[in-house]
């Protein structure tokens, strides 16, 4: 069995970097357009190269921002190369700026196109940083300005939103001015919607980006607990522990939400299963007349909370591993006993640690879980170890 465990979970460990190569396009600097598969991480923030293939049998090669006018990803993503003045103010509350002045340095980047039409939006993302730019009345490719700062004198967050004024110089459609363009934020969200309506009321043909959503799961879960507990000592004189070792069953309830980023390889899940032992045993000494005995019986409800992270097999399948961190609840009638006569308290919410890895097939999913040792006792100690191999169905 423990041989079983550690290749499930070595499996997708190995996987790790598996990432899928998509039809996509790339313009090299003379114009020359080549169709290809591109290696798609999910960029969170704006690339400076991208590894890709020719054909599914072709050699990996890459491309960079020095030799690439354009690329893309079909579905998913377009980015073009341009050279643009460029303002670096953070939004951070910690390091917001203290002045709306600014200074615009000459940058080369690869942007997303979020709309594009006579008026494209374009994004640019790095890490603490996102700015946004557009296609100006001359048809070049410009920032739209907007900079939260701190009033020097009354230490409250203020805000430049120059991107107001800066729209309002383009051909907008009727009723769209200062007063009615004010509560426009800037967010991604936001703009890509103001940009594709201006663009739609002007008859204009658009390509809007793809938007990038999480997705909640629920999954009923009902699995096979490997149990073992370690008892302590009952007495010094003696110097008697023991071991239990069951399999049972143990069931609950996952609830995960997959994050839209990294092409949604990343989610945060919370479960709730229920836990029961119950066990005894006798341990003669050879030197009492009664033999020590040793009874256990506990339930409780197992929270555990964590990360998880997917790899991609194909469209259907994929393996995962997830890092877990959990509360343990004891309920109902809960007690240790120690020769008919010492009863223990249970220690009571306790924490622990885990790791599990596992495969989904559709919407069902195989997972093994390992968790650290769990306290029992208040006085005595004890452990109490769990490794289950839990089944799961996606309801959503």
């Amino acid at each position: 069995m423990r041989k079983f465990l550690v290749a499930l979970i070595a499996l997708p460990l190995a996987a790790i970097g598996q990432i899928r190569y998509e039809k996509g396009y790339f313009i090299d600097n003379s114009g020359s357009k080549t169709e290809c598969l591109i290696r798609n991480p999910g960029w969170e923030h704006n690339p400076v190269k991208f590894e890709y293939m020719l054909d599914e049998s072709g050699q990996k090669d890459s491309r960079s921002i020095e030799n690439t006018r354009e690329f893309g990803i079909y579905e998913d993503a377009v980015y073009v190369r341009e050279n643009v003045a460029m303002e670096r103010s953070t939004s951070q509350l910690r390091n917001l700026p203290v002045s709306p002045k600014y200074k615009l340095e000459n940058e080369r980047h690869f942007l997303r196109i979020l709309v594009s039409g006579k008026s494209s939006l374009y994004s640019y993302g790095e890490s603490g940083l996102v700015k946004f730019f557009f296609t100006n009345k001359d048809g070049k490719i410009e920032q739209l300005i907007y900079i939260p700062y701190l009033n020097s004198g009354t230490s409250q967050i203020r805000h430049l939103n120059q991107f107001h004024s800066q729209i309002l110089t383009l051909e907008n459609c009727p009723g769209v001015n200062l007063t009615t363009i004010s509560t426009l934020k800037y967010k991604e969200d936001e703009l890509k919607e103001f940009f594709a309506k201006m663009s739609d009321c002007k008859g204009e043909k658009q390509t809007v980006s793809k938007v990038r959503k999480g997705k909640f799961q629920l999954k009923p879960m009902i699995g096979i607990g490997f149990f073992k507990l370690e008892t302590p000592q009952l007495n010094s004189a003696y110097d008697k522990s023991a071991e239990f070792s069951k399999v049972g069953f143990t069931y609950g309830v996952e609830a995960e939400f997959i994050l839209p980023s990294n092409r949604n390889k990343l989610a945060i899940l919370l479960d709730v299963n229920y836990n029961t032992f119950k066990d005894g045993k006798d341990l003669p000494d050879g030197a009492s007349i009664t033999d020590l005995r040793q009874d256990f019986k506990f339930a409780s409800l197992h929270v555990p909370f964590g990360v998880r992270y997917y790899m991609y097999l194909s469209d259907k399948t994929k393996l995962f591993v997830n890092p877990l961190v959990a509360a343990n609840f004891f309920i109902g009638d809960n007690y240790a006993l120690y020769h008919d006569q010492t009863k223990q308290d249970f220690a009571g919410t306790t924490i622990t640690y885990g790791f599990g890895a596992g495969i989904s097939v559709g919407a069902i999913n195989a997972e093994v879980r390992l968790m650290s040792p769990q306290g029992l006792t208040k006085s005595l100690g004890g452990d109490f170890y769990n490794t289950s191999l839990m089944l799961s169905y996606n309801l959503l």
